[in-house]
C-alpha cells in the first residue's frame, strides 16, 4: 500500500494523489484517481482498518462511503433532516474508535453503516455554520475538537459512550 497519497474533496469529486517534482523542483500533486462528479463533498474521513473513505455529500445530505484504492462507491446512506439520526447538509465528519463523529447543525455519533446512535450537541452548542462551510474534527487524548468557524473558535467534547462534559470554549490545553 502506497501511503504516500493524499485524497482530497473539491466541488463534486473526491480525488487521490501523490506528491511529486516537476522538471524544475516545484512539488505538485499528480492526480491517481478520481469519482464521477456526482457528489457535492465537503470533508472526508479515511477508515485505514477497512481502505474505506467516508466523505460528506453535503447536497444530498448523505454520507457516501468510496474505495479508498479506486474510488468507487461502495455505498451511501442518510436522510435529510433535522430529527437525531438525519443529516441536514453534513459538513465534518471523523472515523474514531469504530465510530462516525458528523456534524451538520448538530454534533451526532453513527455507526459505520448509518445506524444513529447518539446526539452529543443540539445547534445552539456548536453554532451555526452557513452552508458551503467545513468543520473540522479531530479525536485527541480521550478528547473530540471541533472548529465552529462562525465563532472562531475549536471546542471540546466528550467522545460517544463517555462521560458527558459540557462543551469547553476557553480551556488551556496542558
Amino acid at each position: 500500500m502506497d501511503d504516500s497519497r493524499v485524497f482530497y474533496t473539491s466541488g463534486s469529486q473526491v480525488f487521490a494523489a501523490t506528491w511529486e517534482k516537476n522538471w524544475q523542483g516545484i512539488l505538485y500533486l499528480n492526480p491517481i484517481w478520481s469519482t464521477a462528479p456526482q457528489l457535492v463533498t465537503s470533508e472526508l474521513s479515511i477508515d485505514h482498518d477497512q481502505e474505506l473513505i467516508y466523505v460528506c455529500d453535503s447536497g444530498q445530505s448523505r454520507i457516501s462511503i468510496i474505495e479508498k484504492q479506486g474510488g468507487k462507491l461502495v455505498s451511501s446512506w442518510g436522510k435529510k433532516g433535522r430529527n437525531p439520526g438525519e443529516l441536514e447538509y453534513p459538513c465534518g465528519i471523523l472515523v474514531a474508535e469504530e465510530l462516525l463523529y458528523i456534524v451538520d447543525t448538530r454534533l451526532q455519533v453513527f455507526t459505520k453503516n448509518g445506524d444513529f446512535l447518539q446526539l452529543i450537541a443540539e445547534e445552539d452548542m456548536i453554532g451555526v455554520v452557513p452552508r458551503g462551510f467545513s468543520r473540522g474534527l479531530c479525536m485527541f487524548d480521550n478528547r473530540l475538537y471541533v472548529t465552529d468557524p462562525s465563532n472562531s473558535r475549536i471546542q471540546i467534547f466528550a467522545p460517544a459512550g463517555k462521560k458527558k462534559m459540557p462543551p469547553s470554549f476557553d480551556e488551556e490545553i496542558p
